[in-house]
């Protein structure tokens, strides 16, 4: 159980670094904020530069999603297809963002489990230390196993209870810099794109 709780803080640690990177992303100011400035096909291959590479299949929230709408309308020149392209990213990266929690969610599922398995066999070892031919049973030694028993299931409940806790918190953060990125692109990207006549 402590082995699982020590791999579950590692990949919670891990996710809440990235978390922390897709927000440092927003204040690299990766669009013009000027509330001014209406962008024209012509403006849009230097934005598009400046993030390429900043994102790969998995990481990069708010470069993959300007990225993918200047390509979008490059090819269509429709604002209305460029938002309908938003709105599908972001609903495939919110899918692609609760998939990363798969191990997460099985590892504080695990923990509770072991811990009744522990307070199973806990409680068969203290059932042997009875005897029923004699006449005084170790009840000491009963009850401390007994106790070891239903420690095993305390601490496992406490320690997936830590791990639910922390799971929720760092995906919250993980989806507020998404939810972050998908209205930074919509304000400064596709509120501002000028198709022309």
């Amino acid at each position: 159980m402590h082995l699982l709780l020590f791999v579950g803080f590692g990949e919670i640690y891990c996710r809440w670094r990235i978390a922390a990177r897709e927000r440092s992303l927003i204040g690299e100011h990766l669009l013009p904020e000027d509330y001014q400035v209406v962008l024209q096909s012509h403006d849009l291959p230097p934005i598009r530069a400046k993030v390429a590479g900043r994102h790969d299949g998995e990481h990069g929230f708010l470069p993959s999603l300007i990225d993918l709408c200047i390509l979008q309308f490059h090819a269509s020149r429709s604002v209305d297809q460029t938002v309908s392209v938003l709105n599908s990213s972001l609903e495939l990266i919110a899918h692609r963002l609760d998939l990363r929690y798969a191990m997460l969610r099985y590892i504080v599922w695990v923990i509770p489990t072991i811990g009744f398995i522990g307070t199973v066999i806990g409680i068969s070892l203290a059932m042997m230390l009875i005897n029923p031919d004699a006449a005084a049973q170790p009840l000491g030694e009963i009850a401390k196993s007994l106790g070891v028993a239903f420690y095993t299931t305390l601490v496992a409940l406490v320690e997936s209870a830590i791990l639910v806790l922390l799971l929720n918190l760092v995906q919250a953060r993980e989806e507020l810099a998404l939810n972050q990125a998908g209205h930074y692109t919509l304000t400064n990207l596709i509120n501002r794109l000028y198709a022309g006549a």
